[in-house]
């Protein structure tokens, strides 16, 4: 039997408990989402998100911000927040080789999608900027922040968090990029 990246509902529903869904996202966190993939250099991105009504806004939002920059989306990435492995999720979410990579979702669900680009793909946490729901500390207990080390993204007053080795630090809007 092979192993598998994916978590036993179980153990998912114990770290995740009652907060399964994010907030919905500011125009503040969107448009710090642009200045960040734009101080990359990023010209392409891939948007991948849970299928939740807020995550989908976000994911919506940015797109139409990061096009009216003059960047390009290669393809958004819907994925349910339970499934049996999230394989033909991330293997669409990596197929065009992006500059970079935007992610959000509810904690459950972006989760195992991560495990499931860890274990399956060539993605890489440092080509990745996340909404402010990816800076949860319940998914980086289910995804293994150990492997999320590079991942950057924009808090909901329009800041920016880092994981830096296996530590959440949170920058604060003035020091922004």
């Amino acid at each position: 039997m092979t192993l598998s990246p994916r978590l036993d509902d179980a153990r998912v529903a114990a770290v995740v408990g009652a907060h399964t869904q994010p907030k919905p996202h500011a125009a503040e966190e969107i448009d710090q989402m642009v200045r960040l993939a734009l101080a990359r250099g990023a010209e392409t991105v891939t948007i991948g998100h849970s299928d939740d009504p807020h995550s989908a806004a976000a994911a919506k939002a940015f797109a139409t911000a990061w096009r009216n920059q003059g960047g390009f989306v290669f393809d958004s990435i819907e994925w349910p927040d339970a499934a049996a492995s999230w394989m033909r999720e991330a293997r669409n979410l990596v197929r065009f080789y992006p500059d970079l990579y935007v992610l959000g979702g509810a904690p459950a669900g972006l989760a195992q999608m991560i495990r499931r680009l860890i274990w399956s793909t060539n993605w890489a946490a440092a080509s990745t900027i996340g909404f402010a729901s990816a800076a949860a500390p319940t998914l980086h207990r289910l995804a293994g922040i150990q492997h999320l080390d590079g991942l950057t993204g924009a808090t909901a007053n329009g800041g920016t968090w880092r994981i830096d080795g296996a530590e959440l630090a949170q920058i604060h809007p003035e020091r922004d990029v």
